[in-house]
């Protein structure tokens, strides 16, 4: 079985959305909102790859507006 970092997008078998969702919703709540460069990047690297561009587009809202969440709660040091 193919791990997800070794799946092209050419592969015949895509990975259902519901994995691509769950990818999303994953970095729009985990720890890499503290770092949200990373989060940024990797959120924009699996769009890029995702062959769902709806998952991908929704995906990348949900994790900006995590992040614009984030940033406006937190208080200014």
């Amino acid at each position: 079985m193919p791990s997800a970092k070794g799946l092209k997008s050419s592969d015949p078998r895509p990975m259902k959305p519901r994995y691509w969702i769950a990818y999303f919703d994953a970095l729009a709540t985990g720890p890499l909102l503290a770092k949200p460069h990373t989060a940024r990047r990797r959120a924009g690297e699996m769009a890029r790859i995702c062959p769902y561009p709806d998952v991908a587009s929704a995906g990348m809202a949900k994790v900006k507006t995590a992040l614009k969440t984030r940033g406006s709660s937190t208080p200014p040091s």
